[in-house]
């Protein structure tokens, strides 16, 4: 643990570099490269490595108060370039399966069934009567959302009957 006005010891970016070089391509191990370089902490080797297979040599240089899109402007205009083909690919193919659906009618099935059932009680029931119908006269399970959307789509709505009165004279 740190203690107040300990001075920390830092590498150069040139020192990094040798040390993941040397264990990489010399198959150096981490106790022989800290012992030829100098370096007093023993994991301080294990974190440039990380850094070096997460973010390549870019990780190793030291990103106090820089931003990384300047440290690094050729690699970011990379990234930025990978991940526009992605996206083109994705958009290409999304786009052609949407030309193969568009006149494709998903709801034709659905749509007729909710027709049959409206006309089966003339009328006199809304979406959410209509979904239970469908599940107990046709064995349909559909979304009661579904039903409703459908229903606006066809133009079908229920009558709405008037409540009766009762005319209660007395003599």
């Amino acid at each position: 643990m740190a203690t107040k006005g300990q001075k920390f010891k830092t590498y150069s970016e040139e020192i990094k570099i040798e040390a993941v070089r040397l264990h990489v391509e010399e198959k150096w191990t981490y106790r022989q490269i800290n012992e030829h370089l100098g370096i007093q902490d023993k994991d301080r080797m294990k974190r440039w490595m990380r850094k070096y297979r997460e973010q390549g040599e870019f990780g190793l240089l030291d990103q106090r108060g820089r931003r990384k899109e300047y440290l690094d402007q050729e690699r970011y205009v990379q990234q930025l370039k990978r991940e526009n083909s992605m996206l083109k690919k994705c958009l290409e193919s999304g786009y052609y399966a949407y030309l193969k659906r568009k006149n494709n009618d998903r709801d034709a099935e659905a749509k007729r069934l909710i027709h049959t059932v409206y006309k089966r009680y003339e009328g006199r029931y809304g979406y959410r009567q209509i979904q239970l119908f469908l599940w107990q006269d046709e064995g349909v399970w559909m979304n009661h959302k579904k039903v409703l959307r459908l229903m606006q789509k066809l133009g079908l709505q229920a009558s709405i009957r008037r409540k009766r009165r009762l005319n209660m004279t007395y003599h």
